[in-house]
């Protein structure tokens, strides 16, 4: 590929950022350059070129091993859909984002062709069982999308991986333990080491630290029943409204635990104060009443997003009645809808935000 990336920088520099930010561009650029690429990673440069502002030539069909196998059963329609989107030899799967009054709708067409999996099951259980028989981190075909490991306390390994459809820059899954069969499920008796591991990586980066994570528990999005978080870094053209909102809100009141008024009712932010005996305590409640919910890791505190079950009744009609979302999951929490379709750039912006509206009221547990 003749085109020479370049990267977003953070909007703060830190040593563990900057670790995990060279690991992710070695792993791309080796992509790149690969003569004989796996069919399946040109998933991969085809989610993060439009995420990193990258012009995908055409040509890189020509570098496919096609000797070797699809690795997952949606390869091959998400190539056959890139080959569709060549423009003067280019791939042109782009990613625009428009404001709708203060959310932001971010045109992705890369994340129509994601496989649904469990995230749009009407009857996922909150704690589902794992299956090694469905797709999970731990099987041989995503060895090849980790680009970074952490050894963290108690010998734990986490590994971090690529995001085939990614929505944010450098966005990656954080796994730990990953050849284990661990459901995507926080147990206190078991997880907190990997609760606070996940919590020091972003607050030990300081107040204003660029890493950030996030969770989706089964029920509210989770596509795929094996633990993980989601993780993607805050450059300076890019972050998502809570960020902001957040942040004048805390000039404004404080830094302290409570409920916030945010688009999702009874949005609870816990201040670094509280800190992860706060989070503890949040999730001991969603657990017990097996609650579906979302969490967002930034290094002045977490916020907490209790929701209703992605197969609740009315929003599952509602949900089947949008075209511009395909479920609102952590990110849409955050204020940004991903959307798989670019119609939305022509249709009536007030039908649209009070459908957005709608939907967030229909999560709403309170």
């Amino acid at each position: 590929m003749k085109t020479k990336l370049e990267y977003p920088e953070p909007r703060t520099n830190t040593k563990r950022t900057n670790r995990i930010i060279g690991n992710f561009q070695d792993k791309f650029n080796s992509l790149l350059t690969d003569q004989k690429l796996p069919l399946s990673m040109l998933v991969n440069i085809l989610g993060y070129g439009p995420i990193l502002g990258v012009p995908i030539e055409a040509s890189i069909f020509r570098r496919l091993d096609y000797c070797s196998n699809f690795e997952m059963l949606e390869d091959a329609q998400v190539l056959g859909g890139a080959l569709k989107q060549i423009k003067d030899g280019y791939i042109t799967l782009g990613i625009r984002r428009l404001s709708i009054n203060s959310v932001v709708m971010q045109i992705n067409l890369v994340r129509a062709l994601r496989p649904k999996r469990v995230a749009q099951k009407k009857t996922v259980l909150f704690n589902t069982p794992f299956d090694p028989k469905s797709f999970h981190y731990g099987m041989p075909q995503c060895d090849i999308e980790v680009f970074y490991s952490l050894q963290e306390m108690d010998n734990l390994t986490i590994d971090l991986l690529l995001n085939r459809y990614p929505f944010a820059p450098y966005h990656f899954l954080w796994v730990p333990d990953r050849k284990g069969e661990h459901r995507q499920f926080i147990d206190l008796q078991r997880d907190m080491v990997l609760l606070e591991a996940a919590y020091e990586l972003v607050v030990g980066e300081g107040p204003k630290g660029s890493l950030r994570l996030c969770y989706n528990s089964m029920g509210a999005h989770a596509s795929v029943n094996h633990l993980h978080f989601q993780g993607f870094v805050i450059t300076p053209n890019w972050e998502p409204p809570f960020d902001r909102f957040i942040q004048m809100y805390i000039e404004k009141a404080g830094n302290t635990t409570g409920i916030v008024p945010w688009y999702l009712k009874g949005t609870q932010w816990i201040s670094p104060f509280d800190g992860v005996n706060g989070l503890k305590d949040f999730i001991a409640r969603m657990n017990a009443n097996e609650q579906p919910y979302h969490l967002y890791i930034t290094p002045y505190g977490v916020a907490c997003f209790p929701r209703k079950h992605q197969g609740d009744d009315h929003y599952y009609q509602l949900l089947a009645r949008t075209e511009f979302t395909t479920g609102f999951a952590f990110f849409e929490m955050l204020g940004e809808i991903v959307s798989p379709t670019a119609e939305v750039l022509y249709a009536c912006p007030h039908c649209i935000d009070a459908m957005i509206t709608k939907l967030y009221d229909a999560l709403s547990t309170v």
